[in-house]
């Protein structure tokens, strides 16, 4: 299903029955995925200070047809 969704939003070809590779508009997600080898290297240590997440952006889907926020 991931797959699936990755090909409509061009980010993934299909190329024959089971195979998938990037798009060129997939590079960057390409990118993104390569730096969770070195998370660690990349962790700073916490200053006790309160962080918050804007994710408006991302869609809301619920195949349920519950209320979605």
């Amino acid at each position: 299903m991931a797959l699936t969704r990755l090909v409509e939003q061009s980010v993934a070809s299909n190329t024959g029955r089971g195979l998938y590779h990037l798009s060129p508009s997939g590079e960057t997600m390409r990118d993104e995925v390569r730096k969770w080898r070195h998370l660690d290297e990349l962790a700073k240590p916490w200053s006790g200070a309160w962080i918050g997440v804007f994710d408006a952006s991302v869609p809301r889907s619920d195949s349920r047809g519950a209320a979605t926020s």
